[in-house]
């Protein structure tokens, strides 16, 4: 699996894990939690309550309509009948007198109790759903209860007012009423606003809210009490009969319709739609006061009663519904928890006993989890973990990773880190994520993945070293087949083909022809070859961290041009048009112009080898203040799951079984190291049958800045001027030693010298070399690193230190790619094999004409690039060099080598290497040149002799 798949899939599981654990702890049961609930939106089981409490609400009146009588009303006999009744019939008849207040108690106190109930069941449910809406409207029903028992009592004569009872009874009706409708109504009202203060939360605003309703029902009760003349209440024969009881017949009404279908959208539950549902009973108790009971205890009085303990009843039930739905709902909930909570054991057990490490911080970067594997990668004790954030540990490199994912947790951060012992992990980091009931996603924290991948990075070195010692050993061979067939090739064409065409045997010449082309072929593929090495090679060195980078000022217009015209003739094959798009005015880059170019190659030919028909183009432009390059072709396309896979090492995409690879796989793995060296990044966009785009960013200059590199023609010729260069002693046939272990190489060697005038003369190692140097005596030796007893090193080590052959000039020719090493022992050229023979040719003229490479530099500048830059132009000029970036390792250089000329950086002059070696005996004859810094703009001059 991928990094990706294994990152997010990691992040499924612990958003399981996580959650579960965060669902256990925080969890509250919220009946009918869906906001902004509406009465067309109710359920059926709602709907059948609503009409139950209206057909309840609407018998009474009903069956009075139809003649039925509720009344209650006691006829007080005269005292003479009272005494002349016997014992048993005067208790009926007290009874029968008594039996309005019988009714009205039990139903007043019935209400009062149900009040007491509903109180009861809010506070329980607030202790585990912590919702204060549910407990602040049960204390509201309770003290309108409360006043309902105040007002009992005053009718049972239990509680003896100052005032006459048949004003006191009916106006505290009237009072309890009023005070029921503004609670219930005016408390909801305040509980639709949003915010609440500070000091009114939880508890606090249930213990103000009953201490506030208990001094205002005791107030008011107090009034009443010893309030000597209440007004009158009653009239009976008016249309309105308690003009009183209108008050809150109207606060019920606006209650029902404006404020408690609100509430009820605010604060859905059972309980809430009860109490809108009430309502409905409240404003039927107070018309039947209202317009219709005339005295104590008539029709419409016990109606009124009756109904009243309804519209008590009917919160109640709204509240026992809620615990029957909480109970449901919780026992669905322990079902899924059991089962999640199953699920979540084997899930940990999983992770806990997973062969890779697991960390998991939180979205404040606290670790929450982690496993063994974790553990004893970075060798770290469980204590250290437990609650700590993870910057104080010490895993500095893996904390990097994770503060990356956290500032984009929705993508997958792949990085290296080093583990204990040594060791080396990848860390896979993505976020941990939960969906909420919304569909949103709830971000719980960040978990990483760590691998152990030293036996893969181990295994794949051996890969890379196995891969590149076998390219070495290619190149031997293939630098034969390819010089053998370019010097037939030659010969045919430059001796065999003007002398057979006189003949004009038709025969011959078709068959010379076929001869020709048959080694072109072979010249062709042996150059194939030798790029498909060249890849392996720069792969494996760019791996290792030994390529050379040679960064300079260049536009991008020079660098595509020179990609065109190395492909030139892959699209004289292919048909194809090339095209070129560049805006103008793009300012330069820096970079390694042979590199750059390399990439282009690269990008190109992968388009002409993909592409039957139609165009290739590059285009340059900027963009976002970056250089933006584009290779566009019209061929058979990408699919877009495998275009990430395009620049991985030895990955082709497609079906290898039945496609032909064209190639190593190789190419586009480089281009990525190449492009990510320069500061840019590499991707292509692509789909099938629509073609491809390769695009690749670098970043630009921010100016063009003067150049840091000194003028080395200035320099050249401040050294041409200050050392005469040794006389030579013959100017006859020049003498080469040719070096190689590889008899065929010899051979190859030796007929291109001797086909351009050189005498060839040959040694087969080390050993045989150096007394042939020191016999012969000759003008310039080729030499061969990889060979028995003594490689090419050791051998030119020994001819440097040995003063009688020091001054012959040497060139490395090698499948051995290190030419730092070579520089360093003095030789003059490095060159790798294949041969390049016009270049080689090149060489060994020009060292044969400037003669001796005895002449030694030493360069001391703090710029590394200025040294290796200016190195290598000596070095090419047949100059020793050495190098230091420092004054002090400078003087010790200077004391060790004895350079003949020492070049300096103009600021230098008064420093310490300066005046120290004006005192040193052996710095006499030393010329000391100095390098103006780019920006004095005045030539190099060189410093006199010390007199």
């Amino acid at each position: 699996m991928t990094p990706l798949g294994r990152g997010r899939s990691l992040g499924l599981a612990l958003a399981s894990s996580i959650g579960l654990e965060r669902y256990g702890r925080n969890q509250r049961i919220e009946p009918m939690n869906t906001p902004n609930r509406s009465f067309l939106s109710m359920s059926p089981v709602e709907y059948k309550f609503l009409v139950t409490v209206i057909i309840v609400s609407l018998v009474p009146v009903t069956l009075q309509i139809l003649g039925a009588d509720f009344g209650s009303l006691g006829d007080l006999p005269n005292l003479p009948v009272w005494l002349s009744l016997e014992p048993p019939k005067v208790l009926e008849q007290m009874h029968y007198v008594l039996r309005g207040s019988f009714v009205h108690t039990l139903l007043e106190w019935s209400s009062v109790c149900t009040a007491l109930f509903t109180v009861i069941l809010s506070l329980i449910h607030y202790s585990f759903s912590r919702d204060v809406v549910t407990p602040l409207i049960g204390i509201a029903m309770f003290f309108a209860g409360c006043m309902d028992a105040f007002h009992t009592l005053a009718a049972d004569h239990l509680l003896q007012g100052v005032a006459d009872n048949r004003d006191l009874i009916p106006f505290t009706w009237a009072i309890c009423r009023t005070f029921s409708a503004v609670i219930l109504g005016g408390g909801a009202l305040l509980l639709l606003r949003r915010q609440r203060p500070q000091f009114l939360q939880g508890f606090k605003i249930i213990l103000f809210t009953s201490l506030s309703l208990g001094t205002l029902a005791y107030g008011l009760v107090l009034w009443c009490v010893y309030t000597a003349i209440l007004p009158k209440t009653t009239f009976p024969g008016a249309w309105l009969v308690r003009p009183y009881d209108f008050l809150p017949l109207i606060l019920f009404v606006l209650a029902g319709v404006f404020v408690l279908p609100s509430f009820y959208r605010q604060y859905p539950s059972f309980f809430s739609l009860s109490l809108w549902f009430s309502m409905i009973p409240q404003t039927t108790v107070q018309m039947h006061m209202t317009f219709g009971s005339g005295q104590i205890f008539d029709g419409n009085f016990n109606v009124a009663h009756f109904l009243k303990i309804v519209a008590y009843m009917v919160p109640f039930s709204g509240i026992c519904l809620t615990f029957i739905q909480i109970y449901r709902e919780k026992e669905q909930v322990l079902s899924r928890l059991g089962s999640s909570l199953a699920e979540a054991v084997g899930l940990n057990a999983i992770l806990d006993h997973l062969a890779d490490g697991l960390l998991v911080v939180d979205i404040h970067g606290m670790v929450s989890r982690w496993n063994q594997k974790f553990l004893h990668l970075f060798a770290i004790s469980p204590p250290k973990l437990r609650e700590q954030c993870h910057r104080t540990l010490a895993i500095a490199p893996l904390s990097e990773v994770i503060d990356r994912s956290r500032t984009a947790p929705m993508e997958v951060v792949c990085q290296e880190v080093p583990l204990a012992y040594d060791r080396i992990g990848q860390a896979i980091a993505t976020g941990v994520f939960k969906q909420n009931a919304d569909n949103t996603l709830e971000c719980l924290g960040t978990a990483v993945l760590i691998r152990d991948i030293t036996n893969e990075r181990e295994v794949d070195k051996m890969k890379t070293d196995f891969i590149s010692t076998v390219s070495h050993e290619l190149r031997t061979p293939l630098t034969s087949v390819l010089g053998f067939a370019s010097i037939i090739q030659e010969k045919l064409r430059d001796d065999v083909f003007p002398a057979v065409e006189p003949l004009d045997n038709k025969k011959l010449s078709r068959s010379l022809k076929k001869v020709d082309a048959n080694l072109n072929i072979i010249v062709t593929e042996a150059e194939r070859l030798t790029s498909l090495i060249n890849d392996v090679l720069d792969i494996a060195k760019m791996e290792a961290g030994k390529i050379e980078w040679r960064m300079e000022q260049i536009q991008i217009e020079d660098v595509i041009e020179r990609a065109f015209n190395a492909t030139a003739a892959l699209f004289e094959r292919s048909g194809l048009d090339a095209n070129i798009k560049i805006d103008g005015g793009i300012p330069p880059i820096r970079g390694d112009r042979d590199r750059l170019i390399q990439v282009l190659i690269n990008l190109i030919s992968n388009a002409v080898k993909f592409t039957d028909e139609g165009s290739v183009t590059c285009a340059a432009r900027v963009t976002e203040g970056e250089l933006w390059v584009r290779v566009i072709d019209t061929g058979i396309g990408i699919a877009p799951e495998d275009c990430p896979r395009v620049f991985e090492k030895f990955k082709q995409v497609g079906d290898t079984l039945t496609d032909k690879p064209k190639g190593t796989g190789l190419g586009l793995a480089i281009c990525v190291q190449i492009i990510e060296h320069h500061g840019g990044r590499i991707w292509v966009e692509s789909a099938i049958g629509v073609g491809s785009t390769f695009l690749f960013t670098l970043p630009l200059m921010v100016a063009p800045q003067p150049s840091t590199l000194p003028r080395f023609d200035a320099l050249i010729h401040q050294l041409q001027r200050q050392m005469v260069p040794p006389h030579d002693a013959e100017s006859g046939q020049k003498r080469i030693l040719i070096v190689d272990d590889d008899a065929h190489i010899r051979e190859l060697l030796r007929q291109e010298l001797e086909q351009v005038g050189y005498e060839a003369i040959e040694a087969s190692d080390g050993f045989a070399a150096i007394q042939q140097v020191k016999t012969l005596k000759p003008d310039l030796v080729i030499l061969d690193v990889m060979m028995p007893q003594m490689n090419g090193f050791d051998a030119a080590a020994v001819l440097r230190n040995d003063p009688e052959v020091a001054a012959i000039p040497i060139i490395m020719l090698s499948i051995v790619q290190d030419k730092e090493r070579g520089y360093r022992l003095g030789i003059d050229r490095y060159l790798t094999k294949p041969i390049d023979k016009e270049r080689l040719l090149g060489d060994i003229e020009s060292l044969l004409h400037q003669g001796s490479s005895t002449k030694k530099v030493l360069i001391v500048d703090r710029d590394a690039s200025t040294i290796k830059t200016l190195a290598e132009v000596l070095q090419a000029k047949g100059y020793m060099v050495s190098e230091a970036q420092s004054e002090r390792e400078g003087l010790e250089k200077a004391i060790a080598v004895k350079p003949d000329v020492i070049i300096v950086d103009a600021h230098a002059q008064e420093s310490e290497l300066v005046r120290a070696l004006r005192f040193e005996r052996d710095f006499h004859d030393v010329v000391f040149l100095l390098m103006p810094a780019p920006e004095e703009g005045h030539p190099i001059t060189a410093d006199n002799r010390r007199p």
